[in-house]
């Protein structure tokens, strides 16, 4: 937003429409680290950043620890991976089954994303699709 002065020191201010909806998120509910995790999967948080500069220290500490899930979660895939293979060599027939038992047993929080990547090939992780409440569940664990 900018000020505008007259000769007579009468002002107004003007504000974008962007600015408004970032100050009225700061206003309402307080930049929280739920409202940054959103805004960093949504690709929006570059703008809030600019208009609010003094989260920039909880936005790198999220995007750190979303890093560090994902680093996390790809050495799992590829743990489950090894021991796919060695159990299709094994017994082609019960490896599907055997494979589904380790994960539960062993990494049941991040199952969704090794079945998943598992049965696309997949070795990359995304997260836009995950929901607050289970990166906080993902950050307890590494």
């Amino acid at each position: 937003g900018v000020v505008i002065y007259d000769k007579n020191f009468n002002r107004i201010k003007l504000k974008c429409k962007d600015y408004l909806r970032y100050k009225g998120i700061k206003k309402e509910l307080g930049f929280t680290e739920k409202i940054i995790y959103e805004k960093i999967l949504d690709e929006s948080i570059d703008d809030i950043i600019a208009a609010f500069p003094e989260i920039l220290p909880t936005v790198l500490n999220v995007k750190h620890n979303i890093a560090k899930i994902k680093e996390y979660i790809e050495v799992l895939i590829k743990e489950c991976y090894y021991v796919y293979n060695e159990y299709k060599k094994d017994d082609n027939t019960s490896a599907d089954k055997k494979i589904a038992e380790y994960i539960l047993n062993n990494y049941k929080l991040f199952s969704g994303y090794i079945f998943s990547a598992l049965k696309n090939n997949e070795h990359n992780i995304s997260f836009n699709k995950i929901d607050y409440k289970k990166y906080l569940q993902y950050k307890k664990v590494i």
